[in-house]
């Protein structure tokens, strides 16, 4: 999953986070955040969707390197 946090911290800012997990515990997060001026819609819908796979990328990364 992802949040987004639309300039509910500060304004004019939007931010897209996903969870880094390891054996089902959290580890970190993935955090983009950007001026909301230059993100429309669209844009917004594809950075969440790479910072979703980034997140699932190093997860899987983690698990491979503690499996050993």
């Amino acid at each position: 999953g992802y949040a987004i946090d639309d300039e509910e911290y500060i304004s004019g800012v939007i931010a897209v986070a996903a969870p880094i997990q390891a054996r089902g515990l959290l580890k970190s997060a993935v955090w983009v955040v950007g001026f909301k001026a230059s993100i429309n819609e669209d844009k917004l819908k594809t950075l969440a969707q790479e910072t979703k796979n980034a997140a699932e990328l190093i997860s899987q990364k983690i698990e491979q390197h503690t499996s050993k």
